[in-house]
């Protein structure tokens, strides 16, 4: 039996299925080529997204629409960023615009200025209230 994992590149739009999960990707707005994964398990039907860094990107909530947990990068703070820059990456405000628009069920923040950590989850709260501020260690069941 090969116990090595499979690496498989996968390009925005693409996706990889297997018996037992799926994952669809599409595109983020980051100097460096980046995707957001979808990864549906297959038994139990549980979702979950994963931006990685990206600026505001409204199509992002198609990509994510319905999942149980969207984690998000919130690195520029409690805020929602300039929709015309290019930099990369997003506010919590942005995040919780996503989660909204792809009525996730839960958001969970990630890569976000530690010292901020309340401000910046008040500041999501506001826009969706089913928003956590991830921390290294922390999990989250998906039912």
């Amino acid at each position: 039996m090969n116990t090595k994992p499979q690496v498989v590149a996968l390009q925005a739009g693409e996706s990889f299925t297997t018996p037992r999960f799926e994952v669809t990707t599409a595109p983020t707005v980051h100097p460096v080529v980046g995707l957001c994964y979808r990864f549906r398990d297959l038994r139990t039907d549980a979702s979950l997204a994963v931006t990685g860094d990206t600026a505001y990107r409204l199509p992002l909530a198609d990509h994510v629409r319905g999942v149980d947990l969207l984690v998000h990068e919130a690195s520029r703070g409690a805020c929602a960023s300039d929709p015309n820059a290019r930099n990369g990456h997003s506010g919590s405000i942005d995040a919780a615009r996503i989660a909204l628009a792809g009525e996730v069920g839960k958001l969970g923040l990630i890569h976000y200025p530690s010292a901020a950590r309340q401000e910046i989850l008040a500041a999501a709260c506001e826009v969706f209230p089913e928003t956590v501020a991830l921390q290294e260690g922390d999990r989250i069941e998906l039912c």
